[in-house]
């Protein structure tokens, strides 16, 4: 029984795809850097 629901699929992504981290520590940096430039303004 080869049954993919969407929920397991991702929660099991990032175990097997290096893509998909990296992806996610790229995303932390932007929200890292856009709180940064926020802060500039204030």
């Amino acid at each position: 029984m080869h049954h993919r629901h969407p929920l397991s699929q991702t929660q099991s992504f990032p175990l097997y795809h290096p893509a998909s981290s990296a992806t996610h520590t790229l995303l932390q940096g932007l929200h890292s850097h856009q709180r940064k430039l926020l802060h500039h303004e204030e």
